[in-house]
């Protein structure tokens, strides 16, 4: 007689609970990582004698920070600004510093005014602030315009904000 040969038969039985958490990790490892904060946009706001950041941010949290600034002269007269040709260059025509520990970190022009601005004429900067090594107590920047001629430093009330804008970079 031709027997058949039987092998054993062999059964996988994985408990309903090991199961049920190898389906678990596979659906963590493929959720996205959760979204980053968004980055704050800054804008400037006038003071007793200068402008300054708003809203409050971290500053050390980010490697620069952008600012581009618009301003109009009311002064009711012509506001001179030597740019490049000033012997300390736009640096020597833009006073600025954090807050609240007024520090005074690298800062690169990309724009600047030269020349005279009428009344009612806008002057304006591009600079990029170095953050890197600011105090985690830093959370503003602030900054007026020194005028080259016959007013010096310009405080608002001699000079409207008509924009700034500004850009963190991580």
């Amino acid at each position: 007689m031709d027997e058949a040969i039987r092998l054993p038969r062999t059964t996988f039985r994985v408990p309903a609970l090991v199961m049920f958490g190898a389906v678990l990790l596979l659906a963590a490892c493929n959720k996205p990582a959760p979204t980053p904060p968004p980055t704050p946009e800054l804008t400037a706001e006038a003071l007793d004698s200068w402008w300054a950041t708003t809203p409050a941010v971290t500053l050390n949290e980010y490697s620069s920070l952008r600012m581009q600034i618009t301003l109009r002269n009311t002064s009711g007269v012509t506001l001179t600004f030597l740019g490049s040709a000033h012997a300390e260059g736009p640096a020597g025509e833009f006073q600025y510093w954090t807050a609240p520990g007024i520090a005074e970190p690298p800062i690169t022009f990309t724009a600047f005014p030269e020349g005279d601005f009428a009344p009612d004429e806008v002057f304006g900067w591009d600079v990029t602030v170095d953050l890197t090594s600011l105090a985690d107590t830093e959370d503003g920047f602030a900054f007026r315009p020194i005028d080259s001629n016959f007013i010096g430093t310009v405080f608002p009330g001699q000079a409207e904000l008509v924009d700034a804008t500004g850009t963190l970079v991580k």
